[in-house]
């Protein structure tokens, strides 16, 4: 089971808030009736299946209300009753579409940065924040009262790569867009030992 929500429409002039189930057995996608809440229509947000493989965080992402529009908001979604929830955050990043993204095994603690804040891609970011969903409080990651500290400054980019984590990493990102072109570094995410394990 899988879901598809929102998205830009094939002719780039109107977002949805159509929620789909994609049903692996049938090869067939189901349009589903959501009660309550629900996200603004958004595209190119981060998302990040939660550790009991039902629920999911979607973070940021760009709209349209008239202009564009780069959502500072974070969602979960339930799959088990198929409803959304905002969750309360304070201090969040400036939105933007195309981030990096990394959640910790402890389901607690979400890394987050990058991207751009352009609708056509044309400006980067080189910020990196973490948000304690515990607490709803965001902090940037080279903040002296953030739990991860960043040493070495990233460049600006957009549609990086997130890859599978060492051994007491965050996950590893490479490549994405700088300045036009596709990049050909990388980086790691060190972390404490309390967050070591399989990021996602």
């Amino acid at each position: 089971t899988g879901y598809v929500y929102s998205g830009l429409s094939s002719n780039q002039r109107a977002f949805g808030t159509d929620l789909f189930r994609w049903d692996g057995a049938a090869r067939t996608f189901v349009a589903v009736d959501v009660a309550g809440a629900r996200p603004a229509p958004r595209y190119d947000a981060a998302v990040h299946v939660e550790a009991d493989g039902v629920s999911a965080l979607v973070v940021s992402g760009m709209g349209r209300a008239g202009a564009p529009v780069f959502h500072q908001d974070t969602w979960r979604f339930d799959g088990a009753s198929e409803t959304w929830t905002e969750e309360t955050t304070t201090n969040p990043p400036p939105g933007r579409r195309y981030a990096w993204s990394a959640l910790a095994p402890d389901g607690d603690t979400l890394v987050f940065g990058l991207g751009s804040d352009s609708p056509q891609g044309l400006t980067l970011l080189a910020d990196l924040w973490r948000l304690s969903l515990g607490t709803g409080v965001w902090s940037r990651l080279d903040d002296a009262a953030s739990a991860i500290d960043v040493d070495t400054a990233l460049p600006a980019r957009g549609c990086a790569s997130r890859l599978p984590g060492l051994p007491g990493t965050a996950g590893r990102l490479s490549g994405g867009m700088q300045d036009g072109v596709l990049a050909e570094d990388a980086f790691v995410l060190d972390v404490p030992a309390a967050l070591d394990g399989a990021w996602r």
